[in-house]
């Protein structure tokens, strides 16, 4: 092999691969499918959608209170402030969720989606070895969890057949 004083630039060498490659494109039997809409046809006119909005088109009013309800009856149903699932500690007894908070909820959810990290607990850290997370200004981790125990998206006062 050629030492790197005497090599080629790297551009003369990457040029003269590419000519000797028999990469093809990839032909298609049929055409790719177009890309389309399917929001209100009051919302395609809007240049800009506000984050809240596109949220809205998914959870609307109707469905936050019917995810309020069924998470508040859920934690109800499994006695969440007694037995050995309490959260006896100060701070940490259950509270019903409000639709509000239930709306920061999922805006943590999809905010770890998008900064993904290895654990739960590491968005709340206060260590200089963790990057910083603007999500505990909104809801403690303790909050956090309490919730995602008891959400519940079905009714849970149905018995189902399964169970």
């Amino acid at each position: 092999m050629d030492s790197p004083e005497s090599s080629e630039p790297l551009q003369d060498t990457l040029t003269k691969l590419s000519h000797q490659t028999s990469f093809q494109p990839m032909q298609f039997l049929f055409s790719p499918h177009n890309a389309f809409s399917t929001l209100p046809s009051s919302l395609r006119k809007v240049d800009i959608l506000e984050p809240a909005q596109v949220f809205e088109l998914f959870f609307t009013s109707e469905i936050m209170d019917i995810l309020v309800k069924h998470t508040n009856t859920y934690a109800d149903i499994k006695n969440a402030n007694s037995g050995d699932k309490a959260w006896k500690l100060p701070g940490r007894i259950w509270k019903n969720v409000s639709k509000s908070e239930l709306k920061r909820w999922i805006g943590i959810l999809i905010y770890m989606g998008v900064f993904g990290s290895c654990a739960t607990r590491d968005y709340w850290r206060k260590s200089t070895l963790y990057p910083t997370h603007p999500i505990s200004e909104y809801m403690s981790q303790t909050r956090f969890e309490q919730i995602l125990h008891y959400f519940h998206i079905s009714d849970p006062s149905v018995v189902s057949e399964n169970n």
